[in-house]
């Protein structure tokens, strides 16, 4: 127990010793850091695997068909306007998506995907509790490229 309470006592001076070199208090020291210890300079961005593209393509559907599913009345249909929303949604993530990863037929195919998903949620009614063809066939392409990764 005393070492421990030796060491103590010699390193609280030392401490005290070492923030007294600094003519900064305590709180100054905080908000005002030293401009030598940072870097403004950017880091080079690395672009996202295709199975992390992937990865977060699924996300994005399953929060377009929770949306849908969380909406659809007792006749089997969704609002127009929340449908709209819901595909709108799909697209815009579809495209950043898209512009994230490394250029490519997956990119590309996820463009289309993307588009169609724009098309749709433009329609009066997006959905009537069908699944819109062209827009199915731009989900089963990026589906078969993401399985392909």
């Amino acid at each position: 127990m005393k070492p421990r309470l030796l060491s103590t006592l010699l390193l609280v001076p030392l401490i005290a010793g070492l923030t007294a070199c600094d003519d900064r208090t305590v709180d100054q020291a905080v908000e005002k850091p030293s401009a030598v210890a940072t870097s403004t300079a950017p880091s080079p961005s690395v672009p996202p695997t295709a199975a992390e593209i992937c990865a977060k393509v699924d996300v994005a559907f399953n929060d377009f068909t929770s949306a849908i599913s969380a909406a659809i009345d007792g006749s089997g249909k969704v609002p127009p306007a929340t449908a709209k929303k819901a595909y709108g949604d799909l697209a815009l993530t579809l495209t950043k998506l898209a512009d994230e990863g490394q250029p490519g037929k997956a990119a590309t195919d996820l463009k289309a995907f993307s588009a169609e998903a724009a098309r749709v949620s433009k329609l009066p009614s997006p959905w009537t509790g069908k699944v819109d063809p062209g827009f199915d066939k731009a989900a089963a392409q990026a589906e078969k490229d993401c399985a392909t990764t």
